[in-house]
Formats: structure tokens, C-alpha cells, sequence
């Protein structure tokens, strides 16, 4: 059986590029979390208390 060395550049290439993409999204999404916020905190623009 004959193996074609464009056909292995190919593959590596391809999933090289998936493999990127992937991990750029889990360090995007990684980073989303770091930097969240707590749950009982106001944000910065908002008053403390209620306006009435």
C-alpha cells in the first residue's frame, strides 16, 4: 500500500488547526470565570441602596 505524504501533511495541518481553536476557546471561556464578579456584589455604576 503506497502512502501519500500530502494526505499526512494535511491531517497534522487540519487538526493542528482544530486543536488551536479549541484551546483558544477553553483559555477564552477560562478567563470569563477568573473575572466574574461575586454573586452579592453591586456593580460599580449602581447605588448600594434602593432609591425611593
Amino acid at each position: 500500500m503506497e502512502f501519500n505524504p500530502i494526505f499526512l501533511f494535511e491531517l497534522l495541518l487540519f487538526n493542528g488547526v482544530v486543536l488551536a481553536w479549541a484551546g483558544y476557546e477553553l483559555w477564552s471561556v477560562r478567563k470569563s470565570v477568573r473575572n466574574k464578579p461575586e454573586p452579592n456584589s453591586t456593580p460599580p455604576d449602581e447605588p448600594g441602596h434602593t432609591e425611593g
